[in-house]
């Protein structure tokens, strides 16, 4: 539910996780499918804009989840970020047609500078997930061109196999033209 994927899923083996840090606590992966795999929730906290969406739609009785001070929690959860994030892809067959399984397929937008909150970047991550590996988007220039395209940074990116979206703006109001002209010339 994060706008910007500073929320993510991982899932890991005991042989992956040797040497992780000792806050690093997992649970057991409960289908068939991520049998003897560690599941884990963890947060980018450079990434994290405090909208606080994720707050709002915890569905534990007991909030899961809580805006903290960088401050108190930055370092630690950093270390426990970048080492989550550097676990090699787990080989197992998710469902990508599931809410909770499409998420440990990687989002290939990420960290946009899309406004706090945004309703929009959440669809489109998903749909990065679904389809990214594959998607040709033709943006029509508004919210989306500023944070999807604004150089120096993309917040596309790829997958482990160097494969992810293509995507271009039009400017003017040709955009569906535009996008099938891409789809001509692919």
């Amino acid at each position: 539910m994060c706008p910007h994927a500073a929320i993510r899923p991982y899932l890991a083996t005991s042989v992956t996780l040797q040497g992780a840090p000792e806050s690093v606590i997992g649970k057991p992966a409960n289908s068939k499918e991520m049998a003897g795999h560690q599941y884990f929730m963890q947060v980018s906290p450079l990434d994290c804009t405090g909208c606080g969406n994720c707050v709002d739609v915890c569905p534990t009785k007991v909030k899961s989840l809580t805006l903290t001070p960088l401050e108190t929690v930055g370092t630690a959860e950093l270390r426990k970020f970048e080492y989550l994030a550097a676990l090699p892809e787990p080989e197992v067959e998710v469902n990508p047609t599931t809410v909770i399984t499409s998420q440990f397929k990687k989002p290939l937008f990420e960290y946009s500078g899309a406004c706090a909150g945004c309703g929009e970047t959440p669809y489109i991550k998903l749909v990065t997930q679904l389809f990214g590996d594959r998607m040709m988007i033709a943006n029509a220039t508004g919210c989306s061109s500023i944070y999807g395209g604004s150089a120096p940074s993309c917040p596309y990116t790829t997958n482990g196999k160097g494969q992810g979206p293509a995507w271009a703006n039009s400017l003017f109001e040709d955009t569906a033209e535009f996008g099938y002209g891409m789809a001509l010339a692919g």
